[in-house]
């Protein structure tokens, strides 16, 4: 008898048993047991006769379980969660995860032809089932079936896609993503393991889980969509980084699907939730940096109207640490007259600097204004030959001193070197060449300059290509700069001055006089060899292995001073850390009163100083 003849008698007994209360919950639990028996018994290497006789009997039992489910709805509740068992028991066996483990091509093909179709075809009528949402919601898999979680969530939410609107209210989409971001932050090498092996030239599942969700939110009533945004907002601040990378690209595709109006008002209400963290461009989290970056992409879909309304609500004058998020790259043309303002700030705030005629909270502002113009579009409306040379006033002033390992030293150095690089073409070749002479200079030192210098060299390369002869006096600096930056140990500044090397490379002239002075050694030959044939110089990359090295990476914030911590923290840190911190302290005292030209009050503000920290 084949399972139809099962499913007659079933059907003509139906309706009594219905009456009755009668629970399929053992047939039930011995359909599931005899599929996963029947699974298991499944080899790598394929033997068609046994593994095809295997499927089919899987099959058998799917299309029972799936009528036995139709036939008797009485007690839904009751036999559901089995059937969400049987289907977690299938998906061990997901088509892409039986590729990951080498399965034999035929025993797959067969595993999606006999067994998926059922099993599809099963899960979309789960998905019509209210009790079945509160399954997902309840499910705390245990690491080894990560993944098996993952490849049902990502197929139930292409099923939602299509379902009708009414089975996505009672889904509680905000309960199941909540749920689906708890197992990401644990178990993210299994997330990208299903990502990688079913990704291929037709698409890739990760852009299509963050479609299938942006739509289905789409969908939502108020309450529920403001309860995801809630789910979305939190998991952008949990330490894990891959969940403040889907929450980001889900949120962003939600709100390019929506209108203007909402994308403004989300803006508006995450800076005001993250307002104070922004303020602090210290402060370099990876979960900011995601934040940073979810409101540059929303402001990017804005209109011009919009972009205005922003610029009112937030002006640049008081704001400013806002815009520095947005970038000036979109500022509104009619309001260039505000940023012509900031940088006249920062001339005077210049001057005032190098005049010896300013305060600790001037300082801050120079400093700000610095990191303002390094944004600033280079506008043929805005007048910046006053700004040039209060720069360049600005670098004499810094390399006529002696090079100091503080942390006032490298702060002003990294504003003012992103800031000249942004008007690098206003600089003639004499200025650049002292600017030059100074950096390879301070490249000597241990200051945290090596990133924005390769920058700063990328658009210099850029900016020469018909060289003239009193520009080749450049070539020299430019050399010695490349070449203590492609031997340092930092992978990152290593990889940034590559990057500056195909620059250089692409002009015969720069690529005789520059990187022939900088080529020293058999080592720094390879590795740029490497570089230009794209070779790298390591095994084939093992994904498993990357992310578990990934994962004991964590993001720590160094304190440079904490004075209000300092009387609590003198009992937990040994000496040795102290004397540290207070030998810090009194450098950036001493460097500060240099700057101000305030020498004889240093040693008299450095006794107060040292009072209060020790009282």
């Amino acid at each position: 008898m084949n399972w139809k003849g099962y499913i007659k008698i079933a059907t003509k007994f139906s309706q009594i048993l219905n009456e009755h209360s009668f629970s399929i919950k053992d047939p039930t639990l011995s359909l599931v047991n005899e599929v996963l028996k029947n699974l298991q018994l499944l080899n790598k290497d394929y033997n068609m006769q046994n593994d095809n006789s295997l499927l089919r009997l899987c099959n058998f039992y799917l299309k029972i379980s799936l009528r036995l489910c139709e036939l008797f709805d009485s007690n839904a509740e009751d036999h559901w969660p089995l059937i969400y068992k049987l289907l977690h028991t299938c998906y061990i066996y997901y088509p892409p995860f039986l590729r990951l483990k080498d399965y034999d091509k035929e025993i797959i093909s067969n595993v999606n032809s006999f067994l998926f179709s059922q099993v599809d075809f099963l899960l979309g009528k789960l998905c019509l089932q209210p009790c079945f949402y509160q399954i997902i919601e309840k499910v705390q898999p245990v690491a080894p079936n990560t993944l098996v979680f993952y490849a049902l969530t990502f197929k139930v939410m292409s099923l939602l896609v299509v379902s009708h609107p009414e089975i996505v209210r009672f889904a509680k989409i905000s309960a199941i993503m909540s749920v689906f971001f708890t197992m990401l932050e644990r178990g993210y090498c299994e997330f990208w393991d299903i990502i990688l092996v079913t990704s291929d030239k037709n698409g890739c599942l990760y852009d299509d889980t963050v479609l299938h969700l942006a739509n289905i939110i789409c969908t939502l009533n108020e309450e529920e969509y403001n309860q995801v945004e809630d789910v979305l907002f939190q998991n952008i601040f949990v330490q894990c980084p891959w969940c403040s990378l889907l929450a980001v690209d889900i949120w962003h595709a939600v709100l390019r699907k929506e209108n203007q109006q909402l994308n403004y008002d989300t803006i508006c209400n995450i800076i005001e939730q993250s307002e104070f963290f922004l303020i602090d461009d210290q402060i370099n989290q990876p979960q900011l940096v995601f934040l940073k970056n979810l409101l540059q992409r929303l402001f990017e879909n804005l209109s011009p109207n919009y972009r205005s309304m922003l610029l009112g609500k937030y002006p640049l004058y008081n704001k400013l640490h806002i815009w520095k998020v947005f970038g000036f790259m979109c500022f509104p043309k009619n309001e260039f007259v505000s940023i012509a303002a900031q940088i006249i700030d920062v001339v005077h705030k210049t001057n005032g600097f190098i005049s010896a005629n300013c305060n600790l909270e001037d300082f801050k502002s120079l400093c700000n204004g610095l990191d303002t113009v390094s944004f600033v579009p280079d506008h043929s409306e805005i007048d910046t030959s006053h700004l040039v040379l209060s720069l360049f006033s600005l670098w004499k002033l810094i390399l006529d001193l002696t090079p100091i390992d503080s942390y006032l030293f490298n702060y002003i150095l990294q504003k003012l070197i992103p800031a000249t690089n942004n008007f690098l073409s206003h600089f003639n070749t004499t200025k650049l060449l002292y600017i030059l002479n100074g950096l390879s200079q301070l490249l000597n030192s241990n200051l945290s300059i090596k990133i924005v210098t390769t920058s700063l060299l990328c658009t210099l390369t850029r900016g020469l290509p018909n060289i003239s002869l009193e520009q080749k006096q450049l070539f020299t600096p430019i050399s010695e700069i490349f070449y203590k930056l492609i031997t340092h140990k930092n992978p990152i500044i290593n990889q940034n001055a590559l990057i500056v090397f195909l620059q250089l490379s692409d002009n015969s002239q720069r690529n005789i006089i520059i990187i022939q002075g900088a080529i020293k050694g058999n080592e720094v030959e390879k590795r740029i060899s490497n570089f230009r044939n794209n070779k790298v110089d390591m095994g084939p990359l093992n994904t498993t292995e990357y992310f578990q090295m990934q994962a004991k990476y964590k993001y720590v914030h160094v304190c440079y001073v904490s004075a209000n911590d300092s009387r609590s923290a003198c009992s937990e840190v040994n000496s040795t850390e102290l004397n540290n911190v207070v030998k810090r302290i009194k450098l950036d005292v001493e460097l500060f009163h240099k700057l101000t030209n305030r020498t004889s009050e240093a040693e008299e503000n450095l006794v107060k100083i040292m009072r209060i920290l020790n009282h």
